[in-house]
């Protein structure tokens, strides 16, 4: 069962638009349904443009496309790493691993800016293959930021304001905050976020949280907010 859910890698490549720009057809194939917990054995996909088009039951009729032969082998959904950072510069060997687990997302909370932004707009152009890559840029951190090479440091809330601006300009997909963010500037950043449409990913202690909850509704309502770190409590998804 192991061996044979190993080759499932092969077939979550199919859900990359870079590795099919044609039909394709994967057929004989058991589906992994994470929903219901079940797997659906003998079923067809179609893939056009890199977008399942289709699954049926598997039949005798004619693949349209490239065709692959799945028996004995699963697809799965494409997995997301949802808290990652690159060791040093993103490379095509961690690209390639990625994609071999079946990871073909990752949800990058840090890194070299500069790098990892040019490297997923290859990936997206299909310059390279590898996983979509959603990135936060450099952390915004306080005056001391526990990393340095790939942070920003804010010391107040009009510093606060225009790194905010920057990373707007870098074109990241969020900005992350960590927790040595003093409480003015941590308000000031969630401010500039709203104002500036950018999604806002805080790693904070509870300091914050019970600042949050004495932050003016007009402030919070629409601050597009997501947590990088354990809330401590359970909450329901």
């Amino acid at each position: 069962m192991l061996k044979r859910s190993l080759a499932a890698f092969l077939f979550s490549l199919v859900c990359s638009t870079w590795a099919f720009s044609q039909t394709t057809t994967i057929a004989h194939a058991g589906i992994v349904d994470v929903r219901d917990g079940k797997i659906l054995d003998d079923m067809t996909l179609t893939i056009e443009n890199g977008r399942i088009q289709s699954i049926r039951p598997s039949g005798k009729q004619t693949a349209p496309g490239v065709a692959f032969n799945a028996t004995g082998k699963f697809v799965i959904p494409g997995l997301w790493d949802m808290h990652q950072h690159f060791e040093g510069a993103p490379n095509e060997r961690e690209f390639d691993l990625n994609i071999a687990n079946g990871v073909l997302g990752i949800r990058n909370m840090g890194g070299p800016a500069k790098e990892v932004l040019e490297a997923r707009d290859r990936i997206i152009r299909g310059d390279i293959l590898g996983p979509r890559i959603f990135a936060c840029g450099p952390i915004l951190d306080g005056p001391n930021p526990t990393n340095p090479p790939i942070s920003i440091a804010v010391h107040d809330a009009e510093d606060a304001r225009k790194t905010v601006q920057s990373v707007k300009a870098m074109h990241a997909d969020c900005v992350k905050v960590h927790d040595g963010i003093p409480l003015d500037a941590y308000f000031a950043i969630a401010d500039e976020s709203k104002k500036l449409d950018c999604l806002l990913s805080a790693m904070f202690r509870s300091k914050f949280m019970f600042a949050m909850l004495r932050m003016p509704v007009s402030a919070a309502s629409s601050t597009r907010l997501f947590f990088s770190a354990p809330l401590p409590w359970k909450t329901k998804s």
